[in-house]
């Protein structure tokens, strides 16, 4: 049953945005979202498999209608140090009964343990492996939320770069893709925010940076080469603190002809769509994600 938008905020206020605002480790800050999100009930019809791709835990979320001859694969977001199967188990499975469709969500290492690259590196193997059980890349769509949405269109570039086919296209929720934290909405929206605490984002960029430069597009994307991508569907939110790292991103997209459709959604925050299952916004984003992917396949967008 989907709550009043106040009541929403409020739970994500207390689940989501305090433990990243706590002055714990890092390792505290994982369970507690972890047990947030086991606490999600998810929609009736979708089962979930354990499974491993790439080498890496991965779960299945499938509706007892989805096509399985598709599939989607979900990088979580966490600002690269946490999330996990159970923050994003909601998502993942509301997503696939709203598209039909299995969603495959990966546990890429984390930082600080893992920094750059072994997110990446986890993200593309666990895409081919998953490309090669469909029998075609262009039976995959990648998807995103936060800094999972910057690890999928790494992922795409590697692949474009590779000489390999990239997925079908590539969903970004509240994209984090700019590692150097110069969006005026960082400030604009630092006490809009619900869903994300701005001021602990230095400390997790540097910890997944680990010294590289965080201005080379495998880190901050927002200026990566857009050459050979494929249609994108991009959503943001009015009071998220990287608003502005989504619209700047879909501007260079249109400007380099890459098919990208975009929806900003007014009154919400940072990874609004993770609430799904009682919150009726997160519900419309991802239906509406839902018929973007099914554009996809259909070439329709």
């Amino acid at each position: 049953m989907a709550l009043p938008r106040a009541a929403v905020r409020l739970a994500v206020r207390l689940f989501q945005w305090l433990p990243q605002r706590l002055p714990v480790s890092v390792g505290v800050r994982r369970r507690m979202l972890d047990l947030a999100g086991r606490g999600v009930v998810l929609p009736r019809g979708v089962t979930v498999t354990a499974e491993r791709l790439g080498g890496r835990p991965s779960a299945s979320f499938e509706d007892c209608d989805a096509d399985r001859a598709r599939a989607v694969l979900h990088l979580h977001g966490g600002a690269y140090t946490t999330g996990s199967i159970h923050t994003h188990r909601g998502f993942a499975a509301g997503l696939s009964a709203a598209a039909r469709v299995p969603v495959h969500l990966l546990e890429y290492r984390l930082a600080p343990e893992h920094p750059y690259p072994a997110a990446v590196e986890d993200s593309l193997a666990a895409y081919r492996e998953l490309a090669e059980r469909t029998g075609s890349p262009g039976r995959v769509v990648l998807s995103g939320d936060s800094a999972g949405a910057a690890l999928a269109l790494v992922v795409a570039r590697r692949l474009f770069e590779a000489g390999e086919e990239v997925p079908a296209g590539i969903v970004l929720a509240c994209p984090w893709l700019d590692l150097t934290l110069t969006a005026p909405s960082l400030r604009s929206n630092l006490r809009r925010d619900a869903g994300l605490w701005a001021p602990g984002l230095r400390d997790d960029a540097d910890a997944y940076a680990a010294g590289a430069d965080q201005r080379l597009p495998e880190l901050s994307p927002i200026e990566a080469d857009l050459e050979g991508m494929p249609p994108l569907y991009v959503q943001s939110a009015a009071q998220d603190v990287l608003l502005n790292d989504a619209e700047r991103f879909v501007r260079r997209a249109r400007e380099a002809g890459v098919l990208a459709g975009y929806r900003r959604f007014e009154g919400l925050w940072h990874d609004f769509q993770v609430a799904t299952g009682v919150s009726a916004d997160a519900h419309e984003a991802l239906g509406q994600i839902a018929a973007h992917i099914d554009g996809f396949w259909r070439g329709e967008d």
